[in-house]
């Protein structure tokens, strides 16, 4: 997988986690809404690490 894929992937999963955690019960939707967040944080730093790969080469 390349770099654009794996982030893609991770955005969706924390897309789909973010939405329906609006189907939730409310004792569990802010366990999904961080888990989702956590995953874009993830995600971005993931980016900012595969950039800073790429330029440093």
């Amino acid at each position: 997988m390349r770099e654009d894929q794996i982030f893609g992937l991770v955005a969706m999963v924390a897309l789909l986690l973010w939405l329906s955690s609006r189907m939730m019960p409310e004792e569990h939707r802010r366990t999904f809404e961080r888990i989702a967040f956590l995953l874009i944080g993830g995600g971005i730093a993931l980016a900012l690490f595969f950039t800073m790969l790429h330029f440093t080469r």
